[in-house]
């Protein structure tokens, strides 16, 4: 992993108010703009991307940019966290249940073997190396980069990152397995679901069931399935 870098956009040049309007009023909207790393569903409350202490943001150069760096550090953090909560989530709302062997007793018999496999693949796998990493270095790494974090700090979280990638890089070679497969398992989701009375009505029960438990927070199985294809694009994006 390289030096982690951020973009920066060039300032739009202001527009010129229509005739008549007056000089004092700006077409720009005055609603502030979000921090980096947050959401209109302002997802301060969840703890994530304080904003940037006021003496910072006053200042130019090295100390600014590192600033930005955190923040994009902690945004990594940040949907680390949740990834590995929606993997947990698939592992054990739907792999788990429905594994044919070592599943429930009332859903392990919805799928064969290579249904399960299709479905599923290793995702279980990704779940547990994603785990280790997000407890062993990325909660490490969180501590350092707190909204009163100093230059030297950030500076030490950019390293410790970029050691953390040397080691978890490689073994995202899993996701060949996952995301190789992806159109079979779409294909085979089609299947089951089907359309009116062509569909597994075992299956249907099943994924509606698991679809209302609050952990699914109403996503249904596709929309999990399709979080692994996405995850190390958004590593690329952010680093």
């Amino acid at each position: 992993l390289g030096a982690i870098s951020f973009l920066k956009l060039p300032t739009p040049p202001p527009s010129k108010p229509p005739p008549g309007a007056s000089k004092t009023s700006s077409t720009h909207p005055t609603t502030k703009p979000l921090p980096l790393g947050q959401t209109l569903e302002n997802r301060a409350a969840a703890g994530s991307n304080p904003p940037l202490p006021k003496a910072l943001i006053k200042k130019k150069g090295p100390i600014r940019g590192l600033s930005k760096v955190r923040l994009i550090i902690n945004e990594l953090i940040y949907t680390e966290e949740h990834y590995v909560k929606d993997l947990q989530t698939l592992c054990e709302i739907y792999v788990k249940p429905l594994h044919p062997k070592t599943g429930r007793d009332d859903a392990k018999n919805i799928l064969t073997s290579d249904d399960h496999t299709i479905l599923f693949a290793n995702s279980n796998e990704m779940y547990l190396l994603h785990e280790k990493f997000l407890k062993d270095a990325f909660f490490k790494i969180k501590e350092t980069v707190k909204n009163d974090a100093k230059e030297g700090d950030i500076k030490k979280a950019i390293q410790q990152m970029s050691d953390v990638f040397m080691l978890f890089a490689p073994k995202l070679k899993m996701y060949r397995e996952f995301v190789g497969t992806y159109p079979e398992r779409l294909s085979k989701l089609k299947q089951l679901n089907g359309s009116g009375k062509k569909g597994n009505k075992k299956w249907l029960s099943f994924c509606t069931k698991a679809k209302s438990l609050p952990q699914s927070r109403k996503l249904s199985l596709s929309s999990f399935l399709m979080m692994p294809v996405q995850r190390c694009p958004r590593y690329i994006l952010m680093l």
